[in-house]
């Protein structure tokens, strides 16, 4: 929860690859949950 949060918040912040690679690393945190 609170990582998800947090990528949130940096992928709002610099909207670069590597908020995209932080929101990618999210959905495949969630889906292999």
């Amino acid at each position: 929860m609170r990582y998800a949060s947090t990528g949130e918040v940096v992928f709002l912040e610099k909207q670069s690859l590597f908020g995209v690679a932080t929101f990618i690393s999210i959905i495949a945190y969630t889906i292999g949950m």
